[in-house]
């Protein structure tokens, strides 16, 4: 009986945690961010692909009001992708030669370097509300 308990439990836990994490627009592109931003009033003044750290899938550069950003793409049917982005959604950060950078996560994608751009409110708001479907 305990470990039917037991059972019934843990799998209820495992069902909740995984509804933490949406990664629905899997399908969808860095290029795809990019111009969700210019749709929105963002003027991007450069866009460069960048080397995909953090065991990425892709990544892009976009530098606004003189600051680059960066965006990277994971692959959430890549298991290794898709175990780093559940660590970086939820440490919040990631780590480039020891330092702290906070980053936020929307489904299958990381934003990096937004903290310290002048657009920095509207950078947030546009890269939350990027369809997760």
């Amino acid at each position: 009986m305990r470990n039917i308990l037991f059972s019934v439990l843990f799998t209820a836990l495992l069902i909740l945690l995984s509804g933490c994490y949406s990664f629905k627009n899997n399908h969808r592109t860095v290029v795809d961010v990019t111009n969700h931003f210019t749709l929105n009033g963002i003027h991007i003044d450069v866009i460069q692909p960048l080397f995909p750290y953090f065991n990425s899938e892709n990544a892009i550069s976009l530098k606004i009001e003189g600051k680059e950003i960066g965006i990277y793409k994971y692959n959430t049917n890549v298991p290794k992708q898709l175990e780093r982005l559940k660590t970086i959604h939820d440490n919040r950060c990631v780590y480039v030669e020891g330092m702290k950078y906070p980053v936020l996560v929307n489904g299958a994608f990381m934003l990096l370097g937004y903290e310290v751009n002048p657009k920095r409110d509207r950078i947030i708001e546009l890269f939350e509300s990027f369809p997760n479907n």
